[in-house]
């Protein structure tokens, strides 16, 4: 998961090397509730698994500071995507000795005013909503000097450890509070992977030959919905099948990411509120849908779309019936709809 969060200047741009250096002494205290984003992410050939190696000793997380001579106030725009930026912006998960980072920070201010922080982090380690609940501690930290209500449950022990990393299937992003659907629920404070598929299908010809296509879908995926949140494991012994069918070439699957749910514009590091704009950076992951809460609107969404140069054109004109197109592409639809408890 790569997502960039863009901040305009509030401050004296001169200032810039003394942000650097609090965003670097609030992460450190972070990491601190969050160690095992220090560690890094090995195959065990003893063991058969991947697992996070943490060294209580040296903890270490990439933290690069860079400039950019790009327009900061063409890209915070809606209808600018600019994909080649967003790439120098977020920071590569670094591989060494077989061992690959599982987080890795980006700090970069603007000639003209503004700053990226580009947040890097492996999806072994934790869903979307444990990302941005790192974020949102590091953010607060930052901000206040303290992190309210203290350490995150399921911690491991700091005396070095080796975190076996159980392999996750790509779904629905999902995580229990109150109210849980799982039983017993998990605590407020769980970071990891806790995440079940969500899958939905249809034909092609019913999706584009009748009028009601896109009620019709909506209610199918609803309906989907509804059954995972009446019983998130129902059918689990078929997941390997439907997952298996959405790698078969003739069944292309378009993938819905995110949730309006994690609330991303609320980050708020101290700098007079949440960003101006967030992006997911989503390079070969054509065929995928992000959603987002909006920055100025209650209940509203973003939504960041990855197609080809050749449909994006028609997709971005609804005159040119853009979901008719977009299952006329993908030919099945299988989605991957966000729950919340």
């Amino acid at each position: 998961m790569k997502v960039l969060l863009f901040f305009p200047t509030v401050v004296d741009p001169l200032n810039f090397p003394s942000i650097a250096c609090k965003l670097k002494e609030s992460l450190s205290k972070a990491l601190k509730h969050f160690h095992p984003l220090s560690g890094r992410l090995s195959w065990s050939p003893d063991s058969k698994r991947f697992e996070i190696i943490y060294d209580a000793q040296s903890p270490s997380t990439t933290f690069i500071e860079a400039e950019c001579e790009e327009d900061f106030g063409l890209l915070v725009k809606a209808d600018v995507h600019n994909a080649r930026v967003y790439e120098e912006l977020a920071p590569p998960l670094y591989n060494e000795d077989k061992a690959m980072e599982v987080l890795s920070i980006q700090f970069t201010r603007f000639g003209g005013g503004g700053l990226v922080i580009g947040v890097s982090m492996h999806h072994v380690l934790g869903d979307g909503r444990s990302y941005y609940s790192f974020i949102k501690s590091w953010a607060e930290i930052c901000r206040t000097g303290e992190l309210e209500g203290g350490a995150l449950a399921g911690q491991v022990g700091r005396d070095g450890a080796r975190i076996s990393s159980p392999g996750f299937m790509r779904g629905v992003l999902w995580r229990p509070r109150r109210g849980s659907l799982l039983h017993p629920p998990h605590p407020e404070t769980y970071f990891g992977n806790l995440i079940t598929p969500c899958f939905v299908e249809a034909e092609a010809s019913r999706l584009l030959c009748d009028d009601d296509n896109l009620a019709f879908a909506a209610a199918t995926i609803q309906t989907a919905v509804r059954g995972v949140k009446e019983d998130p494991l129902r059918d689990c012994e078929a997941w390997p099948v439907w997952l298996a069918k959405t790698r078969e070439p003739s069944r292309a699957t378009f993938n819905v990411l995110g949730s309006p749910t994690f609330k991303a514009y609320e980050v708020d590091f101290g700098w007079g509120g949440g960003p101006e704009r967030i992006e997911y950076v989503l390079k070969d992951r054509v065929g995928t849908m992000v959603l987002a809460d909006a920055k100025d609107e209650v209940g509203g969404f973003q939504v960041c779309m990855v197609l080809p140069p050749s449909e994006m054109d028609e997709f971005s004109n609804p005159l040119h019936g853009w979901f008719l197109r977009l299952m006329r592409v993908w030919g099945v639809v299988c989605a991957y709809p966000c729950l919340k408890a």
